[in-house]
Parts: structure tokens; sequence; C-alpha cells
């Protein structure tokens, strides 16, 4: 069904000159004699002959002449159409258009009017002609703005009279003066089914009353005169519209979430000026790319995990008293190899009997570390020496392969880091292990394999998780050609159904993680190409304390879509080139980068002679991105990663260089199509609500 909406002024005729064309064939008002007769008839061939217009909605003021007007109408209808049209007046409630307020409510009802026929799904046609100059300008722009199938004016001959139409018969209005009118198509715009779904989700009822049978409906007793609220959603949609139009070619967000092409010059201003925080780091939809699951408790969780194994693996045995405890563990200070070589049973005992003293444990376990102005450099390469990464590993030893031995500590394991991703404002997460560390105890791969995905599979919610597996390169070949042996068996050979299922589902890439100077990537090509084959997506752990020639290796030799760390990538220039163009992912760490390598520290005071390379990568349009790494060891969380790389930087990070690096984790993640499908709407509605606080 079509409708057709026109404000009424003073020439009410006007009505009966459009109806002429949009129902040429019915009533017969346009001859072979008419000077445009051939033009006019194409229109409605084009636009008319099988949906003609039966719905008549008429906006009009309450003028002196309201009342004859519709009153003509009405008759021209029921006398010459046989009631052909249903024809509605809404009224406003005022004579004429003398103030702003009142044009403004005019604007919200012509606004309302064009939506309520959009809803009812009826082909809706614009008069704008004949009416009151800023009511035909309301419904132009409504139509405009929601989408309209046609625009028809109505133009006369200068020389012409004017006489009212409405007294003749359609077919039998005399020659001379139907020949002096001719309808225009002044065009269509489409229907903007975003926008309206968009009004929709409001809840509000904007819809104006509609009636079955041609009436009069006073808007004043459906409309409070000071309502606008659908007006504002047009002016803000427009004006939205022109931001993204005007930002189209601005360098700073063509690569960011596209929620920010709306906004104005000023609001961008503002998010390009206003350092990042905890807080608001917190708020933004984060996704941790780079997160060991052997290095991501939290001294409490450790200790509650392992009070917790304690209990379900060894029962009958009790904590260690806390006296005996700390001189276990003050000794393995100094010595952290004595953790590994006590039974499982014991090592738990001791770290159990930290229940409640977890801040005694913490300060044992870091001490001088607490401090980050102490906490930095521990593992950088001095005089020629190799990088001596065991001072941060160590710091491991309380968790890791030493507490993940038993299903107990790995589903809860797993459980907290799930929650504290979610505490920290993730919306996805890719979890790195490496399953043969954990089966000192009696666990097969394949076991602890299965009891992580499963922890996963049941606790996610709407976290988005995946899982990439380890092959370290600092141990010995034979233990690296058994973790990929491992992975390809699960692609292919895996006999347990539901672990088959649990792999399909969650595990998405592979990655060779360790100490860098132990074997490079480029002498693992043939033990790796099995797994290319699988296609499935690639990390590398590369350039963090090796030269740029380690990443080439990477990229080149495995194929990596991403790099863990790539800290001197900056120093190959054509290598960088090489990111931009294939989109390589960088993953950058700055906590664990601080504490291994030492880079400045602009806001703890920290001057290394080291600039932290993040600020100058996100310049040149590079996909890199913040990341946990072992966010227990280095005591840390994904938002406050935001903060403490923004205090790498000597200019600091903005908000906007924040959103920029979540918007490039979300892009080269390893989830599937439809995942990031789903992770973009999640992005997009968090914002929305993020900026309207931080814009208000």
């Amino acid at each position: 069904m079509s409708t057709l909406i026109a404000s009424l002024g003073g020439s009410p005729g006007i009505l009966a000159e459009i109806l002429g064309l949009t129902n040429f064939a019915e009533l017969g008002m346009y001859t072979p004699t008419h000077r445009h007769y051939n033009e006019i008839k194409q229109i409605y061939d084009d636009y008319f002959r099988q949906d003609p217009v039966r719905e008549v909605w008429v906006l009009t003021t309450k003028h002196s002449h309201v009342e004859s007007y519709v009153h003509d109408i009405r008759e021209w209808n029921a006398k010459y159409c046989g009631d052909l049209f249903h024809i509605a007046f809404y009224l406003l409630p005022f004579e004429d258009i003398s103030s702003a307020d009142q044009a403004i409510y005019a604007r919200e009802c012509a606004a309302r009017l064009v939506y309520t026929a959009l809803k009812r799904d009826t082909r809706v046609f614009i008069s704008i002609a004949g009416g009151r100059k800023t009511m035909t300008s309301d419904l132009h722009s409504a139509g405009h703005a929601l989408g309209c199938e046609g625009f028809i004016h109505v133009i006369a001959a200068q020389d012409g009279e004017r006489r009212n139409i409405l007294q003749y018969p359609p077919s039998a209005v005399p020659e001379d003066l139907v020949n002096n009118y001719t309808p225009l198509w002044y065009g269509t715009t489409r229907r903007n089914s975003h926008l309206l779904a968009t009004i929709d989700q409001s809840k509000e009822t904007l819809s104006l009353p509609y009636t079955a049978s041609s009436g009069v409906i006073n808007l004043a007793e459906v409309l409070p005169l000071s309502d606008r609220s659908l007006t504002d959603r047009l002016e803000e949609s427009l004006r939205q519209a022109w931001n993204v139009f005007s930002h189209s070619h601005n360098q700073r967000l063509v690569r960011n979430f596209p929620i920010l092409h709306r906004l104005d010059d000023q609001d961008i201003e503002r998010l390009s000026t206003t350092p990042i925080d905890e807080d608001t780091a917190r708020k933004i939809p984060k996704i941790d790319l780079h997160c060991h699951l052997g290095g991501c408790l939290s001294i409490a969780d450790t200790v509650a995990i392992a009070a917790a194994a304690l209990e379900e693996e060894f029962p009958g045995h009790k904590a260690f008293s806390l006296e005996d405890a700390r001189a276990t563990i003050e000794e393995a200070v100094s010595n952290p190899a004595i953790l590994k070589t006590l039974d499982h049973c014991r090592y738990l005992q001791t770290l159990a009997a930290f229940r409640g003293y977890e801040p005694m444990l913490e300060a044992l376990w870091y001490g001088d570390y607490l401090d980050e102005r102490t906490f930095f450099g521990v593992a950088a390469s001095r005089d020629g020496e190799k990088p001596q990464f065991y001072k941060y590993e160590k710091l491991g030893d309380l968790q890791g392969s030493t507490l993940l031995q038993t299903e107990t500590a790995i589903t809860q394991a797993v459980r907290a880091l799930l929650e504290a991703s979610r505490q920290d404002g993730c919306i996805g997460l890719e979890i790195r292990c490496s399953p043969q560390n954990y089966t000192k105890c009696g666990l097969s791969y394949d076991q602890v394999l299965k009891t992580i995905l499963k922890e996963i599979d049941a606790s996610h919610n709407d976290l988005k998780v995946l899982v990439i597996l380890i092959a370290s390169r600092h141990r010995d070949r034979k233990e690296i050609q058994k973790a990929i042996e491992h992975f390809l068996d699960l692609q292919k050979n895996c006999s347990d159904p539901e672990l088959s299922s649990l792999v399909n589902q969650y595990i998405r890439g592979f990655d060779v993680a360790g100490e860098e100077h132990a074997r490079s990537a480029k002498s693992l090509r043939d033990d790796f190409i099995e797994v290319l084959k699988e296609c499935i997506s690639i990390t590398i752990h590369a350039g963090e304390t090796q030269d740029a020639t380690s990443i080439w290796d990477a990229v080149y030799a495995l194929n990596a879509d991403r790099i863990g760390h790539g800290l001197t990538l900056i120093d190959n220039p054509a290598l960088v080139r090489k990111f931009l163009d294939r989109r390589i992912g960088i993953e950058l760490c700055p906590s664990s980068n601080y504490q291994i390598i030492g880079y400045d520290d602009f806001c703890a005071g920290v001057r290394t002679g080291r600039v932290y390379p993040l600020k100058r990568y996100l310049d040149d349009g590079l996909k890199v991105t913040v990341n946990t790494d072992n966010r227990g060891i280095s005591r840390t969380t994904l938002a406050h990663e935001f903060v403490k790389a923004s205090h790498m930087t000597e200019e600091r990070l903005s908000v906007l260089d924040a959103l920029q690096l979540c918007k490039n984790s979300l892009d080269i993640s390893f989830f599937s199509y439809d995942t990031k499908e789903r992770l973009y709407t999640t992005a997009d509605t968090t914002l929305e609500d993020l900026i309207h606080k931080l814009l208000p």
C-alpha cells in the first residue's frame, strides 16, 4: 500500500493535482492534451501503476480556513472519487507557526508522521508543494532522514490562474486549468533501516495514532507541546552522518573503531588529548592476546589454589606451620630450584601455610621487586653477555608447572584467569599454555588439555576465549617435536569425541616461546611444516631479547601472523614495511618488557636510555597491541598495562591511542570470523555507552 503525506496551506487543490499523478489511470485528470503528458505518465508507470496511493495524511495548522478546506477535500473524495482515498487530517494546535517553539513542535509532528507511516510498512511519498513552507520543509527533512519512496512537487505556469480544482470531477477539470499545473518527481531516499531500528530500541512510543476511517486528529491531545524526542534523534543522526563524511580521510580515525567517526572534531580532540587512566582503560572493550596460563596467578590465587589442591588431592595432609613454610620460601628465593625438588604434596603444604598471610609471601618472594623502580631490566644483556631471562622466569616458580599438576589446580587456575579477565573489562582472551609441562604428577597431555578446555567451556560466559598451544624453543629438540606431534594428533587422530569437539572449538593458534638465543625460528622450519599445513594461526615470540633478525626468521621461516613482543622490529625499516603490507600483529607487554628489558618510565623517574617503541609503531600504522604476558608474575592487569604503556611514552598515551590499540587487538585476534563479528558488535555497544560518559 502507498501513503501520501502532505501539508496543507492556502491551496487545497494541490492535493488533487498530486493524486492525479499517483492515481493517474483511476482519476484520468491528465490527458494527452497536457504539454507534459508523456512525462507524467512515465512517472506513474514507474512508481504507481502497481500500487497507487490509497492513504493520504495531511498535516495542517488550525488556520481560519482549515475547516472549509477539510470539508472541500472530503467532499471531493466522496463525490467524485467514490471515497477512493482514506484521508486523515493531523491538526497542529495553533493557527500559524509564529514562534520557535511552535516551529520545533511542527517539526516533531512532521517527523513522527513520516516515522508512523514507515512503521506501518507502507510505501511513503511526500508532497513538497502547497503547504506552509516550514511544514513542507519539515516533511522533506524527515523523509530524507528516515527514508521516502519519492518526493512530489507541483509547478504552475507563471501566467496561469490557480483556481480551486476540487470543484470538478478529476476527469472533467477544464483543459486550460489542468494544463496549467505539472506534477514533478523530486527523487527518492533509501529507507534508513538502521536508524529506524535504533529508534525502535529506545522503547519509546513515537508513532502517532492512526484512524481506520477518514478523520481529524488533534495533535495536542496525543503529543505534548514540549516533546521533541524524535527531532533530537534525527538531528543527532544527521550530525553523525556529517561527521562520518568529514572524518573519511582522517588518518587518526581511519583504522580505529567506526563509532568514533560519528563524533565532532571537538570530541575527537578531547579523546586525543586526554591521557588514558586505569579506570577508563578498564571500561574500554579489550582483548588480551598474549596471556600465559603458567604465569597468570596472583599470590593470593596461588595460595588459595594450592590449599584447595592439597585438600582435594591429598586428604588428611595439612599445611605446614607458617614458620617452616617461611623458611622454605626464604631458601627458595635465593635458590628457586628448591621448590622443584619438593614432592608435590610438600610443595602444596608449603604454600597452603600462607592462607591469611598472602602479603607476607608476596613480600618474601618479590623483595625489592615490589618497587617498580627496582623491578626493571632484570634480564637485559650487558657487556655482550646473553640475556639472563631466568631472572624473570624464576618469579613464576611459585605457580606454573610447579602448581598446575592436578585437575583441581588446573581447573581453578583457568577459572581464576577468566574471572580476572572479566573484572578487567576484557571481551576476549587468548590463553597460551604448554599442557606437556603439567604432566609430572600422573596426568596425560590429553587429560591436561581436556581439563583446561572443559573449564573454559563451563566458565567463559560472555567472555570469548581461545587457546594457543606452545612449543618451547629452549627445550630439547625432541620435546619441541613432541609438542608439535601432540598438536597434530589432536587435529587428526583424537579418539576422545568430547576432547575433539573442545579442540575444534577452542584451539586456534600455535606459538613458539622461550629464550630466543636457544634456538632460532629458522632452525624449526622443517619441524613446523606439518603445523603450517593445518592452516592454523601462528604467533612467535621474537625480538624480545634478540635483534630484528629473530623477527625476520619468525615471519619468513614460520609464516608468523603475529609476533610476541617484537621490540627490535623498529631496527629494520624494510621489515616494518612488510608488517604494514601483511598486517602482521605485534603483541607488546609493557610491564613485562619494562621488567625484563628495561625501558624509560617517565612517571616512575626511571631512565634507561631505551625508548619504548609502542608509540612509534602506533603512529606508523602497525597493528600493535597491549597485553599482560604473565599477569601474575608482573603483578598487573590489562587495564594497568595501558597506563604502564603510557608511563613508558614521553608524550603519554591518550584515550584515542588506547582505543586504537584495542581495535588492533580485535582486528588481529585469532578468533573465527563469526566470533569477531560478534566482538565488534559488543565493542560498539560498550563504546557507545562509554563515550556518552566520557563526553557528556
